[in-house]
């Protein structure tokens, strides 16, 4: 779903700029550099620099950093991504989207689009730690009922 062909170099940068003031990306600095390298990269045709060892060195700095790393920050970034698209960012034109399979960043101009399609831009209807926190809860729930009820 890669539509560089009409989206500017400058169009992309300035959409990356908004998207990194967002409260999804501000207080996350290592989000930040991770998604500015990606865009950048792939703005530069750079596909070898876009490994997760390269990644690791380039953005991380290397050593503690592993491929675990990358790929669990990689999966923050675009969470970070469908929270902002789907908040302050529903109505920008271009949409930066870094697919699953891979780290090459896609430039998306949602204007061009046709209007009858899927919304490739829709935040999730639950994520896991919603749901992890709802089963917390509840067990937290039946912890207090049980020891009100044993302590009668």
């Amino acid at each position: 779903m890669e539509q560089t062909a009409t989206i500017t170099r400058e169009e992309v940068l300035v959409a990356l700029e908004r998207a990194l003031a967002s409260t999804q990306f501000v207080n996350s600095q290592p989000s930040q550099k991770f998604l500015r390298y990606l865009v950048e990269a792939s703005l530069n045709n750079s596909g070898e620099s876009l490994k997760e060892f390269a990644i690791a060195d380039d953005v991380f700095g290397g050593g503690a950093s592993t491929d675990a790393n990358i790929r669990l920050e990689a999966g923050r970034v675009r969470s970070r991504l469908l929270e902002y698209y789907a908040g302050t960012g529903r109505n920008d034109r271009i949409v930066i989207e870094i697919p699953k399979s891979g780290y090459r960043a896609n430039f998306i101009d949602k204007s061009s689009l046709v209007a009858a399609g899927p919304n490739p831009i829709e935040a999730p209807r639950k994520s896991w730690r919603f749901v992890f926190m709802g089963a917390l809860a509840a067990l937290v729930v039946a912890a207090v009922v049980t020891s009100a009820l044993l302590l009668r």
